[in-house]
């Protein structure tokens, strides 16, 4: 077969549109790898170390409430105590259910289940050191508090420094790698 003169040029004017067309995909595929690489930390791991920030911000002021409680004998004081406490409670279970969302994989979901257990764990530790409190029995309420509140309030807090330091690499993770890490929901 015999191609004429117009026909091979318009056989190589058909192969390289061919190949822009083939350039231009594959490279606003590889855009779209890298955008998604560096918004991660925009869209998912500034918002989750924020609220992870928040949680433990909110738990500190659970574990602070709880002190003063105990360190006080005044029982008007300790009822706006109590109130400040069931406020600052709210917060950290908020902050807990506003983290979901930015939930990165498996590991990430089992730091937030396992910080909800101790969350409850510690919560039911509470009534009967603030009712020991209440009745001015501030030494048993103390010892109470270090047997059972305290070990649970520092494991909590550790699991939430572990989790935020986790979200952060994976930040970096995502800004070093060309692709962004799996999301699973």
């Amino acid at each position: 077969m015999k191609l004429t003169v117009a026909q091979k040029m318009s056989l190589l004017a058909g192969s390289a549109l061919l190949g822009i067309a083939l350039l231009t995909g594959l490279g606003q595929q590889q855009m779209g790898k890298v955008y998604d690489s560096a918004s991660y930390c925009t869209v998912n791991t500034m918002p989750s170390v924020t609220t992870l920030n928040t949680a433990l911000t909110q738990f500190s002021h659970v574990r602070i409430r709880v002190y003063r409680h105990v360190l006080n004998s005044d029982l008007k004081a300790m009822a706006g105590i109590e109130q400040k406490l069931k406020e600052a409670q709210d917060g950290f279970d908020k902050a807990l259910k506003d983290f979901e969302p930015y939930i990165s994989d498996d590991k990430d979901k089992a730091f937030l289940t396992a910080e909800k257990v101790t969350r409850d764990a510690y919560y039911a530790t509470l009534p009967p050191v603030l009712e020991l409190s209440r009745a001015n029995k501030l030494e048993e309420a103390r010892d109470l508090m270090a047997k059972t509140a305290a070990p649970l309030a520092n494991k909590l807090y550790d699991q939430l420094e572990e989790h935020m330091q986790y979200n952060v690499d994976l930040g970096k993770k995502a800004a070093s790698s060309r692709a962004r890490p799996s999301i699973s929901p």
